[in-house]
C-alpha cells in the first residue's frame, strides 16, 4: 500500500507542479500591483485584511474569493459562464451593502495503514457565507451583520476525512472541516468597526475564536494545508464556533502594534447552533499582542504572542487549562513566506501539551497557484504516548477564478494511538468550486 500511495503522491504533486510553467509563473505584465496583495483586491470595497481576521473570516475569505486571478490558458470559460451570477452578487453589494459568497468544496484522503482496514475516507462541504453594511456603508465606523451556514456530509458510504485519524490511531486531525455534522450555523455576529481610518474593531454573536487568534495568514483548510497541526497552534484548547465577543486595535500613529483578546463560550460546537452557554458559565478567554510593518502587511510579516485560559468544564469532564502561544511569519520578495508556531501548556484540555511548526509557502502571481511545505511536532499530555510529528506538502492549482484543486501528501511519524506503526503515508485531492 506505501508503494501505492507513494506513486500516486507523484502524480498528482509533480503533474501540477510541471502544469505550472516558467512562461506563466513569472509574467510580470499581468500583475500590476504591490503582488502580495493582489489576493486581497476587491471591487467597490474596502480591504478587511488590514483588520483582524484571519483567511477563514469572512471578510477576508470575501476578498479572497472576489480577487482578479489570471490562470491563463486554463479553465476561463467557466469563468464566462458564471459572469451572469458575479454581476448579481455586484448588484448587491452596490444597491444594499450585502455581500455574499458560495461555494462547494470535496476532500478525498487515502492513508497507507489503519487499524481495522478503513483506509480512505470522502466528504463535501456546502457553504453560503456574507455580510451586511448596514451601518455607515460608505464610511468609517461601519456595522456590518455576518453570517455563515454550511452542509457537512461524508460522501460515498465513507467515513468523512475529519474521522480518519480515529482509524489510523493518529491524535491529531488529517483534516478538521470536511465531516457528516449536517446543516450548521457556524457564524452569526455584529461586526463593528471604530476609531480613526477604523482604527479598532469589536465583533459579537456566534464565531469561531480562532479566527482572531495567533493569525498567520498562510493558513486556510480550504486552500491551503489540510492537516490541523499546520493550521492552528495545538497547544491551545482549541474553541469552538461559539457565543462570545472579541475586540482589538492598532495602537499610535505608526499602527504597527496591535492589542486584541475575546472571550466565549467553553463549551461551544458546531452542532449547538444557536443554543446559548448550555454548560453554564465556563468560558475560554485569550489576550495577544502582536506587531507588523504595517497593516497592509499583517497577514504577510507579523509576530505575536498569546496567553490564555479555558475554565474547568464539569459536564465534559475537563480541567481548567492554559498555555502560551507564538507565532511568527515573514514574506520575502511578495513571493515567498516562511512561518513559525510554537507553544506550552498545563493542563489535559489540549491535544498537546507542547507544540512546534515550521514551514514554509510560495505563491505564483500569474495565476495564484500556491505551494506549500510544514513540519509540525506535538507531545500529548499522557507521557505514556508518543510525541506525533507530521509532515505535508501541498500545491494549489489554480483551474480558474472558480475553481482550486489541492492536492497535498502527509507522513506521520510515530502515531500516539497506532503503537504498531512507526509512519503512515496518506495522499488528500481537495476540489473547490466557487461561485
Amino acid at each position: 500500500m506505501t508503494h501505492r500511495i507513494l506513486k500516486i503522491f507523484v502524480f498528482f504533486i509533480l503533474c501540477p507542479l510541471s502544469l505550472a510553467s516558467p512562461a506563466n509563473q513569472d509574467s510580470e505584465h499581468i500583475v500590476t500591483e504591490e503582488p502580495e496583495l493582489v489576493e486581497e483586491r476587491v471591487s467597490g470595497n474596502r480591504r478587511e485584511s488590514t483588520l483582524f481576521g484571519s483567511r477563514d473570516s469572512i471578510s477576508v475569505q470575501l476578498e479572497t474569493d472576489e480577487a482578479i486571478k489570471s490562470p491563463s490558458g486554463r479553465l476561463g470559460a467557466l469563468d464566462g459562464a458564471l459572469s451572469g451570477i458575479q454581476s448579481w452578487k455586484r448588484g448587491l453589494l452596490e444597491d444594499y451593502g450585502l455581500q455574499l459568497g458560495m461555494d462547494l468544496a470535496t476532500l478525498s484522503q487515502w492513508a497507507s495503514e489503519s487499524i481495522d482496514g478503513t483506509d480512505n475516507a470522502w466528504g463535501a462541504v456546502a457553504r453560503l457565507y456574507g455580510r451586511w453594511a448596514f451601518h455607515n456603508r460608505a464610511a468609517d465606523n461601519t456595522g456590518f451583520i455576518g453570517f455563515k451556514v454550511e452542509n457537512r456530509s461524508a460522501l460515498g458510504g465513507e467515513i468523512p476525512p475529519k474521522n480518519l485519524r480515529r482509524e489510523i490511531g493518529y491524535l491529531g486531525y488529517t483534516d478538521i472541516v470536511f465531516s457528516d455534522d449536517g446543516n450548521l450555523i457556524t457564524e452569526l455576529s455584529y461586526q463593528q468597526r471604530l476609531g480613526d481610518n477604523d482604527q479598532a474593531a469589536i465583533v459579537v454573536g456566534r464565531f469561531d475564536p480562532n479566527n482572531y487568534m495567533d493569525v498567520l495568514g498562510c493558513c486556510s483548510p480550504w486552500t491551503t494545508f489540510s492537516n490541523l497541526s499546520h493550521l492552528l497552534n495545538l497547544s491551545i484548547s482549541l474553541p469552538d464556533a461559539s457565543w462570545g465577543v472579541g475586540a482589538g486595535s492598532w495602537l499610535g500613529e505608526s499602527e504597527q502594534w496591535y492589542v486584541s483578546g475575546s472571550i466565549s463560550d467553553a463549551n461551544g460546537t458546531l452542532r449547538s447552533g444557536l443554543d446559548w452557554f448550555t454548560g453554564g458559565a465556563e468560558f475560554f478567554k485569550q489576550a495577544e499582542i502582536g506587531w507588523s510593518p504595517s497593516r497592509e502587511r499583517r497577514l504577510y510579516t507579523k509576530t505575536s504572542f498569546t496567553v490564555w485560559h479555558v475554565d474547568e468544564r464539569e459536564d465534559a469532564g475537563l480541567p481548567s487549562s492554559h498555555g502560551v502561544a507564538f507565532s511568527a511569519n515573514k514574506t520575502w520578495k511578495d513571493t515567498w513566506m516562511g512561518f513559525f508556531k510554537a507553544g506550552v501548556s498545563s493542563g489535559e484540555a489540549v491535544l498537546y501539551d507542547e507544540f512546534a511548526l515550521v514551514g514554509f509557502g510560495r505563491v505564483f502571481h500569474s495565476n495564484t497557484d500556491r505551494i506549500g511545505l510544514a513540519m509540525s511536532y506535538g507531545k500529548p499530555p499522557d507521557s505514556s504516548l508518543d510525541a506525533e510529528k507530521t509532515m505535508e506538502v501541498f500545491y494549489k492549482f489554480q483551474l480558474a477564478k472558480s475553481l482550486q484543486l489541492t492536492t497535498s501528501y502527509q507522513h506521520i511519524m510515530d502515531p500516539a494511538l497506532n503503537p504498531d506503526e512507526s509512519s503512515i503515508d496518506m495522499l488528500g485531492v481537495r476540489l473547490r468550486f466557487i461561485l
